[in-house]
């Protein structure tokens, strides 16, 4: 591949990648990406982002022996993503960062199974979406994360079937705070919420229904320029039983990924 960054002038910048992708049983793929950034103030970024890639197929999708949910297509080829992304970032003060991003994502040549279960380049979508962010500290002894996220999708399946896109949360909204009680502890605490997914086109079942979680967290040492630290973390303290959906005739429940966990981890800095 091939990167550059180009100042026009002291308010404008471009940024440009062009690279070639060459794996072995799939045909090869040129990929780009160009952003252009204009910063009129201090305090006021504008960013403008367009993008051509791919992603591969999986292993499973083009080798799983047969089986009732699927068979792999070696045949298969990559799917392409075209992408175009615009934001703006303001900086309320020296320690808080606000932003607002928009997208507009093309998936074409999309991985999904036919009327036999083989895996087929058939499907093709449509997301466009926004993305809200406030990012920072009030006064240097705490962090801050607030963002909501929006997006509306529409795929087509192997039918020529238009519907909305599947398995995919419109609303989410992530809300983290921490602060430093002394040099020494961090409390900290994460609330994550992810509304209703609509399933597959011809999947009669009802949607995937909306949950919560929150975390809490404890840390000792964290912020030590060196020496030891310790974090514990209650992951999902409510028990909030989250789902992974289960493609259509598979099981017909879906699959229980997460409950209430929790994490200890310890570390050196040096």
């Amino acid at each position: 591949y091939l990167s550059d960054n180009i100042d026009i002038n002291e308010h404008l910048a471009l940024a440009l990648t062009i690279g070639e992708m060459l794996t072995s049983d799939v045909d090869s793929h040129t990929y780009g990406r160009a952003a252009l950034l204009y910063q009129p103030t201090r305090i006021d970024i504008f960013k403008l982002m367009i993008a051509s890639g791919v992603r591969y197929p999986s292993f499973q999708e083009m080798y799983v022996t047969p089986s009732p949910y699927a068979t792999g297509n070696p045949n298969l080829t990559h799917e392409h993503v075209q992408s175009i992304e615009t934001q703006y970032l303001r900086k309320l003060n020296n320690n808080l960062t606000a932003g607002i991003n928009l997208f507009y994502l093309q998936n074409e040549q999309q991985i999904l199974r036919d009327q036999n279960n083989v895996f087929q380049n058939y499907g093709k979508n449509k997301i466009l979406g926004g993305e809200t962010e406030l990012r920072g500290s009030f006064n240097g002894d705490d962090a801050l994360q607030l963002s909501y996220s929006y997006l509306h999708g529409t795929g087509e399946n192997i039918y020529g079937n238009s519907c909305e896109i599947s398995n995919t949360a419109s609303h989410l909204i992530k809300a983290g705070y921490s602060y430093d009680l002394n040099e020494n502890i961090t409390l900290g605490t994460m609330w994550n919420y992810t509304g209703t997914k609509k399933r597959a086109c011809n999947d009669p079942r009802d949607k995937l229904e909306d949950y919560n979680t929150l975390n809490l967290s404890f840390g000792w040492g964290l912020n030590k320029v060196s020496g030891w630290y310790i974090q514990g973390i209650i992951d999902n303290i409510g028990n909030t039983i989250v789902r992974y959906p289960s493609p259509s005739g598979t099981y017909v429940d879906d699959y229980p990924i997460e409950s209430r966990t929790f994490w200890l981890r310890s570390g050196f800095k040096f």
